[in-house]
């Protein structure tokens, strides 16, 4: 059987394309960016998207995860409501937090204040985009990946040739790219859903703690799962705040957003569609390891080579693309080209764990994959270049996903070798 025939492919090519081409216009006004926003600037930016990250995991709780769980959509309305109005609160509470901080010490910078704001924005973006994964629907998502892009690029270059003495545009692109995608999606699910009968009906109260509590695994199981892969794709910059300048960071960052930022999206695009389909392999108790075969000889293949390429030529194409303030970047893009290819390959493998209910041993595999590289960029932090410490940090993150991906392997054998007897997986809920 062709790889190609398949629809997990047809669904892979869909949202790559899409993605491709929304990383190329960031990536095409990279360039621009470099030149009216200085190092610090970015460093700002990446330690901001950071926090966004890693705070939205705890805020959401992770029930946009169980959006896809459920036979009937009733349940699955539940989960998008509740993915939605607990992070909305507690967005609330912290704009009302930092508020406070920055009116009684003035200590704390104002964009901070538009991180209630973005988590709040990713929250809905992430309900309706599960919305749409259950259903198959792949084209309205990667509609709202180029709102979010056009946004972004809009606002950034805006405003930087408008505020040329400050540092916040790049962060306040970021946070309008969030939102208008996050409307979009809003808007586009109110439409069809009445066509289809999936609106998201204001549920009781009663109904939606029903939910919470037999959907209850998701923050108990899934969340810490999650919190691993975020500290994994985030935690670098704030790790690099203690011990180098903003300035350093920045140069960190346009690395970042050249090599890493579009892997990790493209591989989190790819794993979608995978999850989806391993998610009805297992309804169905259909054999699970060839389509992990399959896509691990796709992302390995397009992996390698990409990142090979950009190995050999980041120097010098740095220098020329971003201009001489930023040139250091590319020997940075070069640290980072090893640890670039285990995490395209990790983030959408580690989907396997939950969709097969094998929680603890992906806990465990997770567990090595962000923590055992972020204790090797800290070591190497004190008393090291920036880009030994990141070197460090690409050996580290190879290793421990070798070990991740054999994990991950035995846990679809084993799971194909309960679906091949009386006993299936109910929904992938353990209740």
């Amino acid at each position: 059987m062709k790889l190609l025939q398949t629809n997990l492919v047809r669904n892979i090519s869909t949202l790559a394309a899409s993605t491709l081409i929304t990383q190329a216009a960031l990536f095409a006004v990279m360039p621009l960016l470099t030149r009216i926003y200085s190092p610090t600037a970015f460093g700002m930016f990446a330690t901001f998207s950071a926090l966004h990250a890693i705070t939205l995991i705890f805020f959401s709780l992770k029930y946009d995860v169980a959006i896809i769980v459920p036979r009937e959509d009733g349940d699955a309305r539940n989960a998008l409501a509740l993915s939605i109005l607990i992070p909305g609160c507690l967005s609330a509470l912290l704009t009302l937090g930092l508020s406070t901080y920055l009116l009684w010490t003035n200590s704390v910078g104002w964009h901070l204040l538009l991180l209630p704001v973005s988590i709040t924005s990713a929250s809905i973006y992430s309900a309706f985009q599960q919305w749409g994964a259950r259903h198959r629907d792949y084209r309205h998502y990667s509609i709202s990946l180029f709102v979010n892009s056009a946004f972004n690029i809009a606002i950034s270059v805006t405003l930087g040739v408008l505020l040329a003495d400050h540092d916040e545009g790049l962060v306040l692109g970021f946070t309008a790219g969030l939102v208008a995608s996050a409307a979009y999606m809003f808007w586009i699910h109110r439409t069809i859903a009445g066509e289809h009968r999936r609106t998201a009906d204001k549920s009781a109260l009663s109904a939606l703690a029903e939910t919470a509590a037999k959907y209850r695994h998701m923050p108990m199981q899934v969340l810490p799962f999650t919190i691993l892969i975020v500290i994994m794709q985030s935690a670098a910059p704030l790790v690099l705040n203690a011990n180098y300048p903003l300035a350093e960071i920045g140069l960190y960052a346009v690395a970042n957003r050249a090599l890493l930022a579009p892997s990790s999206i493209i591989g989190a695009v790819i794993g979608e569609p995978f999850r989806a389909e391993m998610a009805a392999k297992v309804r169905n108790g259909d054999e699970l390891t060839t389509i992990m075969h399959r896509l691990l000889l796709f992302l390995f293949t397009i992996s390698s080579v990409a990142f090979a390429v950009i190995f050999a030529i980041a120097p010098p194409l740095f220098g020329w693309l971003f201009g001489s303030e930023f040139a250091r970047s590319g020997e940075i893009a070069r640290a980072l080209c090893l640890g670039a290819v285990a995490q395209f390959i990790v983030l959408p493998i580690t989907q396997v764990f939950v969709i097969t209910g094998q929680m603890k041993q992906g806990l465990i595999a997770q567990a090595l994959v962000a923590l055992v590289p972020t204790v090797a960029i800290y070591i190497a932090s004190h008393g090291y270049s920036i880009e030994e410490a990141l070197m460090a940090w690409s050996i580290a993150m190879c290793a421990s996903s070798l070990v991740l991906v054999a994990l991950a392997y035995r846990s679809t054998m084993i799971a194909t070798r309960h679906l091949s007897g009386t006993d299936r997986l109910k929904d992938v809920n353990p209740d």
